[in-house]
């Protein structure tokens, strides 16, 4: 049996004798190209099949011809003036409606607590997710409302429901 090193110096033999033949073919050919002085030659058509002999740009120089358009021009000082007392004036309007529409808002946190109280009927204990139906709030944002509200909320058992408490009726 061959070791490991033996097989490695035969395989290593052949590939040289592979290359050496593989050259003397290389230089037999290129004797005979010398000999019959036939050195290739590209003839001049030789990319004909690649480019396109006219080709086709799509593009306009008008665009560079065209004059620039016009800077706008800029507004005198009386026209300044005018549109300032009309911006101020608008202002001012704005700043008295808005007095009076808030004069009359109603806060949300307020008709959010009318709702709960209504839902209550007379009880002094709703569960949550009763409470949700009644209102029509999803669970989640109404549980974030009575916290944040001051609604008290207890449960008695760890997965139990959560109850809702009445703050004006007692518990």
């Amino acid at each position: 049996m061959n070791s490991l090193a033996e097989q490695l110096h035969h395989a290593g033999a052949e590939i040289l004798v592979d290359t050496e033949r593989f050259c003397d073919r290389a230089h037999q050919d290129l004797d005979r190209l010398e000999v019959k002085d036939k050195y290739p030659v590209l003839s001049d058509g030789w990319l004909d099949g690649l480019i396109d002999p006219e080709p086709v740009y799509h593009f306009s120089l008008d665009s560079l011809i065209e004059p620039l358009p016009r800077a706008p021009q800029q507004p005198t000082q009386r026209q300044r003036a005018a549109v300032t007392r009309e911006v101020e004036q608008a202002i001012s309007d704005a700043e008295a409606a808005g007095a009076v529409a808030v004069a009359h808002a109603e806060e949300p946190i307020d008709v959010f607590n009318r709702r709960v109280r209504a839902a209550f009927a007379g009880r002094n204990r709703v569960g949550l997710l009763e409470l949700a139906e009644q209102t029509g709030e999803q669970p989640n944002g109404l549980l974030i409302r009575l916290l944040l509200g001051g609604w008290r909320l207890e449960q008695t058992e760890f997965y139990g429901e959560v109850e809702v408490l009445c703050p004006s009726l007692g518990a």
